[in-house]
């Protein structure tokens, strides 16, 4: 049974949701949000309250937990993948370029792309201020 109520709130308190688990996280460990769209948060603080709450005749134990998280953001690596990755599709998606893409050695193709990757991350690293 999950019995622990938990408010998942952002560093400034807001409300992001609210859900029953029977196992707090802990400081450091990444929450997964499957809906509406996939995101994952780093937990910066655990405050819980045990308290006993009447049902019927009998007292129950329950947990009200407010857990602070942080948005976890891609990495520059991830992003600067994704990047060559869109810029490859669209390439690919040119009249007659796709055939020639196919005939590149698969081994040939992940160097290209990871080297596009490496030049996309140092370029994106000398700019990061600019990005913001």
């Amino acid at each position: 049974m999950k019995n622990i109520t938990v408010d998942l709130v952002d560093e400034k308190n807001e409300s992001i949701l609210r859900f029953y688990t029977d196992c707090l996280p802990r400081i450091g460990e990444t929450i997964t949000i499957l809906s509406p769209k996939k995101k994952e948060f780093e937990v910066l603080k655990v405050d819980h309250l045990i308290s006993r709450k009447p049902i019927s005749e009998e007292l129950i134990e329950f947990t009200l937990a407010t857990i602070t998280v942080r948005e976890k953001k891609d990495s520059m690596k991830d992003k600067a993948k994704q990047l060559v990755d869109d810029i490859l599709a669209d390439l690919t998606d040119r009249c007659g370029l796709q055939n020639e893409w196919d005939r590149i050695d698969p081994e040939i193709q992940e160097e290209i792309k990871a080297e596009w990757t490496r030049i996309a991350r140092q370029r994106m690293a000398e700019h990061a201020e600019e990005l913001k």
